[in-house]
């Protein structure tokens, strides 16, 4: 006699979004340790890789590695890698959590179809029909997909313009290392994208940095604001390891967002009332 387990798709969504915060939220540490790193005086050494195997010639005539032109090179550049492999990781997250997303919202819509038990076999049928699915629709249509799936009121959500343009700068970054191309251009033959960012402000003068020493009487008020980034084509895609700070809360916003709209829209479903 086979068992029967049961799924709890509202713990299944709050665990996706917890997974997928936690993705962001270390890609966006990595950013930050790459610009430390970086940040280090030239004449701090190293530890030696130690490997066997090195690709590329190293200059023997150099008493140590760190004085090898293309570790030089590498070692000037490592915050840009670091950046470059955030933005890859923190996209990569949430598509992984669009996925689980769209599942969670199938699972939901079958169930109102007196399919409220299936075996096995037709669970893994289901898994995989969405994993095609979501293989064969670009990233940000599958939000339409999984609204519809559980016959959300709303067709937008909070972020996913900010999410699109991140998108969109990771597809640049991993096909054509952040050089803007053809294929990421608008008409005006422009990569805009926008992302929310939060404004630190003391008596009207935003802080550029921290620490800060904020004397008696002076008014401290925190807020957000859209930030815009332009790049035409052929120039590069350069950040800092704060705006990857901004995307990621960006990509957080959008993610629990969508979350929240698919978990009142499940509501209903199952006969019960989402409160006011």
């Amino acid at each position: 006699m086979s068992a029967t387990q049961g799924l709890n798709l509202s713990a299944e969504l709050r665990d996706a979004l917890n997974d997928v915060t936690k993705g962001i939220e270390r890609s966006a540490a990595f950013a930050l340790l790459g610009e430390s790193i970086g940040a280090l005086p030239p004449d701090v050494t190293l530890p030696p890789a130690g490997v066997v195997f090195r690709v590329g010639r190293l200059a023997m005539d150099k008493a140590s590695s760190h004085e090898d032109a293309l570790f030089a090179e590498m070692r000037a550049e490592f915050p840009t890698y670091c950046i470059s492999y955030a933005i890859l990781a923190m996209t990569s997250a949430c598509e992984e959590y669009l996925q689980r997303v769209l599942l969670i919202a199938t699972l939901a819509a079958l169930a109102t179809q007196q399919q409220r038990e299936m075996t096995g076999e037709q669970f893994q049928q289901t898994r995989d029909i969405c994993r095609n699915e979501a293989r064969q629709t670009s990233v940000d249509g599958l939000v339409p997909k999984i609204l519809s799936a559980v016959r959300a009121e709303t067709e937008t959500v909070i972020g996913l313009d900010w999410f699109r343009g991140v998108y969109s700068m990771r597809k640049c970054v991993a096909h054509r290392r952040g050089r803007i191309g053809p294929d990421d251009v608008d008409e005006n033959r422009t990569l805009d994208v926008a992302w929310r960012k939060p404004v630190l402000e003391v008596d009207g003068r935003q802080v550029v940095a921290l620490p800060l020493e904020v004397k008696a009487g002076q008014v401290v008020s925190v807020g957000f604001a859209d930030e815009g980034h332009s790049w035409r084509l052929g120039e590069t895609i350069s950040l800092t390891a704060e705006e990857c700070q901004h995307i990621g809360l960006s990509l957080i916003i959008f993610c629990t967002e969508l979350a929240n709209l698919v978990q009142k829209a499940m509501l209903p479903l199952f006969g019960v009332q989402p409160p006011e």
